[in-house]
């Protein structure tokens, strides 16, 4: 997770989707699963997301739990109030603390 990411610039209401994450090898993992998504949460869509399994997204908005994906990290408290402004094709980076 430590490195540079670039919002989608096809911009989603409630997520920001990381463009080219799928290349990285991530994976989901079952244990969070179905649970409530809340603003900052960092996601992985799992093999049941077919072409997506794998991207990374970060939720803007809160919203009902997705069986498809595993919050898998969370954006620091603090740094929450930042996520409106990236925008598509935005810069972020997430550093694992």
């Amino acid at each position: 997770m430590n490195q540079l990411h670039t919002n989608r610039k096809d911009e989603a209401d409630y997520l920001i989707r990381s463009d080219g994450s799928r290349c990285n090898g991530l994976e989901a993992d079952n244990t969070n699963r179905n649970i409530p998504i809340m603003p900052g949460d960092i996601l992985v869509d799992a093999k049941e997301a077919g072409r997506y399994e794998g991207e990374l997204t970060i939720a803007k908005k809160s919203m009902p739990a997705n069986s498809d994906a595993s919050v898998t990290g969370r954006v620091i408290p603090e740094d929450t109030a930042l996520l409106p402004y990236i925008a598509g094709g935005r810069k972020f980076y997430l550093k694992e603390v």
